[in-house]
């Protein structure tokens, strides 16, 4: 697992490798929780037909939205936030199986640090992926 840095970050701290370590591990054990989440949860890969997108809001009434762009922020336990516009489109999440875990980037503040400007760690996590199909 790669763990990418601001600049500033990387030339003010002595040793980076530290920060790596912890990093690297934190995202492991988010990765891990996410993976064992057995329903849809925001940051999830979804497969339409015609594209792949992510999930960004889920609604109480089973119903979710997804994005063309947008940040993740990824939480140990491996709840994710987002940050972007959302579509317009509403889908139904009883529509969606599951399907072969990929890659996707987030970020999460350093944990050697408090949060702040240009703290933030970026890797890539396995998130569940779906499949959507609508019901007809």
């Amino acid at each position: 697992m790669e763990i990418c840095y601001h600049p500033e970050l990387k030339q003010r701290v002595y040793d980076i490798q530290s920060y790596i370590e912890k990093d690297k591990e934190y995202a492991a054990t988010a990765e891990k929780e996410t993976l064992n989440a057995e329903a849809p949860k925001v940051g999830d890969t979804v497969i339409f037909d015609d594209k792949v997108s992510r999930i960004t809001k889920i609604y109480q009434d089973g119903e979710f939205q997804i994005s063309k762009g947008g940040s993740f922020y990824l939480y140990e336990d491996g709840n994710m936030s987002f940050s972007g516009s959302l579509s317009f489109d509403l889908f139904d999440i009883k529509n969606l199986t599951e399907h072969t875990p990929t890659k996707q980037p987030v970020w999460f503040f350093t944990v050697s640090e408090t949060a702040g400007a240009n703290k933030g760690a970026h890797t890539e996590v396995l998130t569940k992926t779906w499949t959507y199909k609508d019901k007809v």
